[in-house]
């Protein structure tokens, strides 16, 4: 659970709880990672969170954000780009895949340029 994080490039940090989260990455183009990572600055020690539900799958680059408890992950790179969205419930370390509901959003019209 202590000791150094992985190595890791394309990833995502944030700041929760006066703590350190990393989200993701990758090693090398093989080797990607779908794990949450903490650090504690007061005690200066990592701990890699063990996580339950659907997780996304390992990745780099993904976007994400923490809002209420909760951190929401889209997209990303698995050796194909990502369109799908998970959330982590912060305080039961519980992953949920998130479903879109409703249309899809058609493409804007192409843009006109006047002389």
């Amino acid at each position: 659970m202590g000791g150094n994080p992985k190595k890791r490039c394309y990833t995502n940090l944030h700041w929760y709880n006066g703590k350190i989260l990393v989200f993701a990455g990758n090693e090398s183009s093989e080797l990607r990672y779908n794990d949450v990572e903490q650090f504690d600055p007061e005690t200066h020690k990592w701990v890699n969170l063990e996580t339950s539900g659907t997780a996304p799958t390992p990745r780099s680059n993904p976007t994400s954000c923490i809002y209420e408890d909760k951190m929401f992950a889209y997209g990303g790179y698995d050796g194909n780009p990502k369109r799908d969205f998970h959330v982590l419930d912060l305080k039961t370390l519980k992953w949920t895949k998130l479903s879109a509901v409703g249309a899809r959003r058609q493409k804007a019209p192409p843009s006109l340029t006047l002389a």
